[in-house]
This record gives structure tokens, sequence and C-alpha cells, in this order.
């Protein structure tokens, strides 16, 4: 069975195109806009979510606060972080708070693809 990725971004041709890209690489795809849609989905989903793709600056509840809870509540599922912020400009905020990969948009294809798949080799997903 392929790993399954929940991304949750709120612009929806970002998160269009993220979906697209996964899923022809072979991975079984989950979307949410937001904070409250990502924990709905994380509550019915058939499958175990084996990592979180998450947008940090969203209106609402901020990425890094709903991947810290996820973390407490789904301790198996990784999490990457993503944001058109620069790191230093997200650490001196507060918002980037833990040493999860994080990638800087814009950003291509293959650093996507490349990133996910550390991530999931990081925490046992064998199957990609």
């Amino acid at each position: 069975m392929p790993a399954t990725i929940l991304v949750i971004e709120d612009e929806a041709m970002v998160r269009e195109v993220l979906q697209t890209t996964l899923e022809r690489s072979g991975f079984r795809v989950l979307v949410a806009g937001g904070g409250n849609e990502a924990l709905d989905l994380c509550e019915s989903s058939a499958t175990p979510i084996d990592l979180v793709l998450t947008d940090i600056v969203m209106p609402g509840t901020s990425g890094t606060d709903l991947a810290g809870y996820l973390a407490i509540r789904y301790p198996r599922m990784r999490t990457v972080r993503m944001s058109g912020f620069t790191e230093a400009m997200l650490s001196a905020s507060g918002m980037r708070r833990d040493d999860s990969p994080f990638l800087q948009k814009p950003f291509c294809r293959e650093e996507l693809l490349a990133t996910v798949r550390e991530a999931l080799l990081r925490g046992g997903v064998v199957d990609l």
C-alpha cells in the first residue's frame, strides 16, 4: 500500500499542484484547506496517515500548532513544513519551533519528492 500524505494548504491552486505531483509519484493523497478540515480527515481516514505536508502560515490555526497537536495525537505521523517565508523569519517569529524538514516556497518537484521520501524513510515507512 502506498504511503498516505495529508496536504494542508490554504491556497487552492498550490494544494492542487501538490496533490497532483504526489499522486503521480505513487502516493495516496488527502487534502485539506485548513486546520479543522485536516483534523476531520485524520479522524475519518480509513488508513493511517504517514506524513503531513503543511503550510506554516495559514488563516486560523498555524501549521506549526496543528503539526504539534497531530504529533501528540498520532506519534508515528511524520511532518514536513513549507512556507513562502524563510526559516530565519519563521524562527524569529516563533513559528518554526522544531527540526522537522522544511521546504522554502517556491520549490521544484524534485525537491518536494526528495524531502517527502526522506521524511517517510526516517519514519520507517518503507513502501514508497
